[in-house]
């Protein structure tokens, strides 16, 4: 259901497809990615044939429901003799036709994986995976467990990624940044003491910038000042790769958030964050100065070139009942004119209301704020599936995303396996 919009976009949202929890999976999370020939890529961390989750393609298709055609790539096994990982979570990596991605837990040790899917060289034939590395499940695991971040590729073909627990300290690690090198080398660059000053929860991939500095989010850790709801408020960092003559990559707290900063400043970041123009931009699942219901913040290098940098909130969510629900869980994209886009999860006017997707176009010139606009509503009522993910954007400006349920509302007790939907452009 579209929301007060211009008429030009009453048909602009469409679902795409609606999962079954069958051999097709269910609950996606992860967002999507495509290719050149529009084909869509993406993760169910549950169901499919072998239980464990799936990776699955959409292809353009006329004549059928949706305008698109599934099918399910690879089925992961979610039996404990298996080696291939389960729950595969975070976004997947297209490069030289195979897709690259991780799994939270399974695996050859049981902590997870980081795998390889290589399309076949005849038509009609599987997938086959390729695990390039297994994590182990104990507590002291020194190379960490359980990736849940999604990977990202530098421009030589090393993937970098995170882990949630273990690192080179053992049980004395909250998780790790790590890197497998093309050659198939895995090296820990930084582990996560559990002095949660510097931050714990790393539960979102990287941001990768031209000059090899990684950046990421802590959910929790940081500032003190949110340890009545856990851990710490979050943090964002940046890990840089090592000096001429050194071997140790520098990491920097680059903002601590504060739940009792004047303003309000929201905490607990969500979605991990992505760059332009040298600035970093994402959202706070909690915090705002209108309540707790969360913002979408930009944050700026100091002008003096140390110290933490300058926040500026964007949006500041509030549960008014005018289109807008709050409680972001996934982080923002950009299209190409520099409008962001993301998406809330939390209920709006109604009960059967579970998340939004928003536009916040940018300031006009001479002026400073964002304008904010709901484009579309989701809700059980309806196949548009409910608490939406995060975001893709194609290069024709079409809006892609997943809802983690919802879609089909005689399935699994009127809560769905979730959708895929588009907004045209």
């Amino acid at each position: 259901m579209l929301l007060a919009a211009p008429a030009a976009h009453a048909t602009s949202f469409r679902t795409v497809y609606v999962f079954s929890g069958g051999n097709d999976g269910g609950y996606p999370e992860s967002p999507l990615i495509t290719d050149a020939n529009g084909n869509l890529y993406g993760l169910a961390n549950a169901g499919g044939v072998r239980g464990g989750g799936v990776v699955y393609r959409l292809r353009p298709a006329s004549g059928t429901a949706h305008g698109y055609s599934q099918t399910t790539l690879y089925a992961f096994c979610i039996l404990s003799n298996c080696t291939d990982g389960q729950r595969p979570i975070g976004a997947l990596v297209l490069r030289s036709g195979a897709l690259y991605g991780a799994t939270v837990s399974g695996g050859v040790f049981g902590g997870g994986a980081v795998f390889k899917l290589t399309p076949p060289t005849e038509q009609g034939q599987p997938w086959t995976e390729t695990v390039l590395h297994g994590f182990a499940t104990e507590s002291s695991a020194a190379d960490g467990y359980n990736p849940n971040g999604g990977l990202v590729f530098d421009q030589a073909g090393n993937l970098f990624g995170t882990t949630n627990a273990g690192g080179t300290a053992g049980a004395k690690s909250s998780g790790a940044i790590f890197e497998l090198t093309h050659s198939g080398v895995y090296t820990i660059l930084y582990s996560f003491p559990t002095d949660s000053r510097l931050g714990v929860g790393l539960n979102w991939g990287l941001t990768l910038d031209e000059a090899g500095n990684l950046y990421g989010i802590t959910q929790q850790g940081g500032s003190p000042e949110c340890a009545d709801f856990g851990a710490g408020c979050g943090s964002v960092f940046e890990l840089s790769p090592p000096g001429p003559g050194k071997t140790a990559w520098i990491f920097t707290t680059l903002y601590d958030f504060h739940k009792n900063k004047s303003g309000h400043n929201g905490f607990w970041p969500y979605g991990g964050v992505i760059r332009r123009g040298g600035a970093l931009y994402g959202t706070t699942e909690n915090g705002g100065i209108r309540g707790n219901f969360g913002t979408v913040y930009k944050l700026s290098p100091p002008k003096s070139g140390a110290g933490f940098w300058n926040e500026t909130i964007i949006e500041d969510f509030f549960r008014h009942g005018d289109g807008w629900s709050d409680e972001p869980l996934a982080g923002v994209v950009f299209d190409s004119a520099g409008n962001l886009f993301g998406t809330t999860n939390g209920p709006g006017k109604d009960s059967s209301d579970n998340g939004t997707l928003y536009r916040l176009s940018r300031p006009a010139s001479g002026k400073a704020g964002w304008s904010e606009a709901p484009l579309a509503l989701f809700t059980s009522l309806l196949p548009t599936g409910i608490y939406p993910r995060s975001l893709m954007i194609n290069a024709a400006g079409s809006v892609y995303g997943v809802t983690y349920a919802g879609g089909d509302t005689n399935a699994n007790g009127g809560y769905g396996f979730g959708t895929v939907f588009q907004l045209l452009p």
